[in-house]
């Protein structure tokens, strides 16, 4: 067996809570694994917490659709991008919905408006300001069109 170790060190000072940072690194093996890049098990331990992490095998990849989320501000009336940007896992919500609903699914709509905030306020992510979501391309990836 061959081990690869992932080293991420976070800035307690500056970084949300535990709960969130686990949410981010499940995110980060998630990703991995959809790109074929891990296989197997694994563990993931932060301080007074663990978790593990299953991560499905490369003959069966996991697949994903990964929204985009990028925050804006108001500048002279136009929303205009910031730094911040971030993609989110909403592939059991698209599932859910199924193939017709969810390829009906517009960028920048409410209903891809509505993705962000359940993803966002299940992990105490705020955001005071206009914002894009892409998902619609994502989505027919996912549905191999």
């Amino acid at each position: 067996m061959k081990r690869a170790t992932l080293t991420i060190t976070v800035d307690y000072d500056d970084s949300p809570d535990d709960a969130t940072i686990e949410a981010l690194l499940r995110d980060v093996a998630r990703l991995a694994a959809g790109n074929g890049m891990l296989s197997g098990d694994g563990e993931i331990t932060v301080d007074s917490w663990d978790c593990d992490v299953k991560i499905g095998e490369q003959d069966d990849p996991v697949r994903g659709v990964w929204a985009r989320f990028q925050p804006q501000a108001w500048v002279n009336d136009t929303a205009i991008d910031i730094d911040g940007a971030r993609s989110f896992d909403v592939t059991m919500v698209v599932e859910q919905m199924g193939p017709d609903k969810a390829m009906s699914l517009k960028d920048n709509s409410q209903e891809a408006d509505e993705l962000w905030h359940t993803y966002a306020d299940s992990r105490g992510l705020e955001h005071d300001g206009p914002f894009r979501i892409e998902v619609a391309e994502a989505i027919r990836e996912f549905y191999g069109l």
